[in-house]
């Protein structure tokens, strides 16, 4: 399971999802010319992050490669103390 974490031009809190699996869709307003962020985590990879410049009635794809975090050696997180 995943988790995404979306914010707006301003840098403050747009979305934030868990437990997502597959795809993941989100309505951005209309009007909107600057770049925001996304960041995607999952439990034992690294985190992904980036920006993105939404464009009205356009869908943008954003994918990513999840790399194993060798630094983790718990099989789950609910292992971590």
């Amino acid at each position: 399971m995943t988790t995404i974490y979306i914010t707006d031009h301003t840098g403050a809190q747009y979305d934030l999802q868990t437990n997502v699996v597959g795809s993941y869709s989100l309505y951005i307003p209309p009007g909107v010319t600057d770049p925001w962020g996304w960041v995607v985590e999952k439990y034992s990879y690294q985190r992904q992050s980036g920006t993105f410049t939404p464009v009205a009635g356009r869908v943008i794809p954003i994918t990513t490669i999840f790399v194993p975090d060798v630094y983790i050696t718990q099989p789950s997180s609910s292992a971590v103390a």
